[in-house]
């Protein structure tokens, strides 16, 4: 009988280590499958993170083509500016040079009339005398 109880417990011990076996064989194959899973989350994470900052810096870098492309446009819209401004300052001149002109030709024509003026009536005068010379004389 002892054999019997002893050839039962061996044989409920081999049993019970072998399911304790299986048991932990499965549980390992738990882990590793779990682990597998956060591992192939964590690189998609990483992944995801790879393309937004290439996103981030793909824009930025557009951004900034275009504040380099307005600062280019602003500079060439400044420089035309500037050339519009000379090119009516010198027309401003111009129109002041012309004015000036005029005014000295109004003046010269005016001293010109006086002159003419101041001629006639001095022939009107010496006509005048020569006149009233001929009439004395008479």
């Amino acid at each position: 009988m002892l054999l019997l109880w002893i050839s039962i417990s061996t044989s409920t011990s081999t049993s019970m280590s072998n399911m304790l076996q299986q048991q932990q064989n499965i549980q390992n194959k738990i882990n590793q499958k779990n682990q597998s899973y956060k591992t192939k989350i964590l690189q998609q994470q990483q992944n995801d993170t790879n393309n937004l900052r290439y996103l981030i810096q793909k824009e930025q870098a557009e951004a900034n083509a275009i504040i380099t492309k307005e600062k280019e446009t602003q500079i060439i819209e400044n420089k035309r500016i500037a050339k519009l401004k000379q090119i009516q300052q010198i027309e401003q001149q111009k129109r002041q040079e012309l004015i000036l002109i005029e005014e000295e030709e109004k003046k010269k024509q005016f001293i010109i009339q006086q002159q003419q003026i101041k001629e006639e009536k001095e022939k009107q005068n010496v006509l005048q005398q020569q006149q009233q010379q001929q009439q004395v004389v008479m």
